[in-house]
């Protein structure tokens, strides 16, 4: 058959018979790639319809769990009991933390869901008078019973009072308006003895308190704290001895406390008119090397704190303390002081006292003439013996050889160790008269 074909015919044939598997094979692969994504399509739309059959079952599930919690939370199904039972609640609630306070409720009318009812609703107003803590004590109680309840509204203004007619100053009182809202639901409890029947955990009044009331902004203004200057900020040091310093192996503190104590206490204290307000301290600079802040107060009733010093060299050592409080806006003070380390001077060393000499309590008590003679009336004090001394005789004060070289009627001579004293009436023998 190709016989009968000229030379360019057979080319074409050729060239047809490549090109027609080739294009019979293209058809084929994008009637595959075709088919392939078709069923990866409805790979996919299977799996979704999956997950979002999965999440209405696990909607349902959670549903079903809050439909759970909400019967149990609501107040009773008959409205004229909800509305008693809630009253009788909240009334003990305000009285406890605002006192005396009257209450009005009223019909809020339903709650529908495509056409059926689903829950009666009543509102409760109070207009209260409180303080910030009150206010947090009631939320909390409020909250803590875990009841269909909400409030729907809460003002809060501040009262203010005028200072001798003409500054306006706030009170820390507040005038409270607070519009709640309760709920009954139709398949709720048939009654409720106690209410609130169902309660929640929740932290602590406390926990309440310390962040919010520090910022009481409907309170008075926020008074400056204060450092008071500390006392006693004078110490007495002594170097130490070589023995100390080469037991302790160290060169560099060669001074130490006059007591044996190895540090020293100064007590700082502040004061803040805001009696809740807690005070923390800072040492700002120190000139003190190993100067430490003890133990940051804990509590608002504690205005103190001690700054513990080691012993340095004398001299003068300025410090920087800050007192911050803990108010509305937080205020802080300064104080700079300086603490003072004098050396302990060496006491000078009290002269031994000298024996008690006996002619330091020896007398001459008179004179006598007899026979012409003169003879003296020597007293000692110590002993109460006395001694009737002519001239040339010889008495023994203090180991030592008193010799009468001369007695007249108003004087007497002794020689002792070679020295001549000489003595009048009442004279002391270690005291003898001075001749010119």
């Amino acid at each position: 058959m190709l016989d009968s074909l000229n030379e360019r015919e057979k080319k074409l044939a050729i060239i047809a018979a490549a090109v027609v598997p080739l294009f019979l094979f293209g058809l084929t692969f994008l009637w595959f790639l075709d088919k392939y994504d078709t069923n990866a399509r409805a790979i996919d739309d299977l799996t979704g319809q999956i997950e979002r059959e999965r999440e209405k079952t696990k909607q349902g599930i959670l549903a079903a769990q809050r439909q759970r919690y909400y019967r149990k939370a609501s107040l009773p199904k008959r409205k004229s009991e909800a509305r008693s039972v809630y009253k009788r609640w909240l009334a003990d609630v305000t009285q406890k933390e605002f006192g005396l306070v009257q209450i009005s409720s009223s019909d809020a009318g339903r709650l529908e869901h495509e056409g059926d009812l689903i829950a009666t609703r009543d509102t409760f107003k109070l207009r209260p008078k409180a303080t910030l803590p009150q206010l947090l004590s009631f939320l909390h109680a409020f909250y803590s019973a875990d009841h269909l309840h909400r409030i729907n509204s809460l003002s809060i203004k501040p009262l203010k009072k005028q200072v001798r007619g003409k500054e306006t100053v706030l009170t820390g009182q507040l005038q409270l308006t607070l519009d709640i809202e309760v709920l009954s639901l139709t398949d709720g409890p048939r009654n409720m003895e106690s209410f609130p029947a169902w309660t929640r955990e929740m932290p602590s009044l406390d926990d309440y308190k310390q962040s919010i009331l520090a910022r009481n902004i409907f309170g008075p203004a926020n008074n400056l704290p204060s450092i008071d200057k500390p006392r006693g900020l004078v110490f007495k040091v002594t170097q130490a001895s070589d023995k100390e310093s080469a037991s302790t192996g160290s060169q560099d503190l060669p001074w130490k406390f006059v007591s044996s104590r190895q540090t020293k206490s100064v007590k700082i204290s502040a004061t803040d008119a805001d009696e809740k307000d807690l005070l923390s301290f800072e040492l700002v600079e120190s000139s003190i090397d190993g100067a430490e802040l003890g133990k940051q107060p804990a509590t608002a009733s504690v205005r103190n704190i001690v700054l513990d010093i080691p012993p340095m060299k004398p001299g003068s050592y300025p410090m920087k303390f800050l007192v911050k409080d803990s108010g509305m806006p937080p205020k802080s003070s300064e104080l700079e002081f300086e603490i003072v380390f004098e050396e302990e001077k060496a006491k000078p060393k009290k002269p031994e006292e000298p024996p008690i000499l006996m002619a330091t309590e020896t007398y001459v008590r008179g004179f006598m003439g007899g026979d012409g003679r003169w003879k003296a009336l020597i007293h000692e004090m110590p002993t109460a013996k006395t001694h009737w001394v002519f001239e040339g005789d010889s008495i023994t004060l203090d180991d030592r050889d008193w010799k009468a070289t001369s007695v007249t009627r108003s004087s007497i001579t002794f020689e002792v160790d070679g020295e001549s004293k000489t003595f009048e009436r009442d004279c002391k023998l270690s005291e003898p008269v001075k001749r010119l």
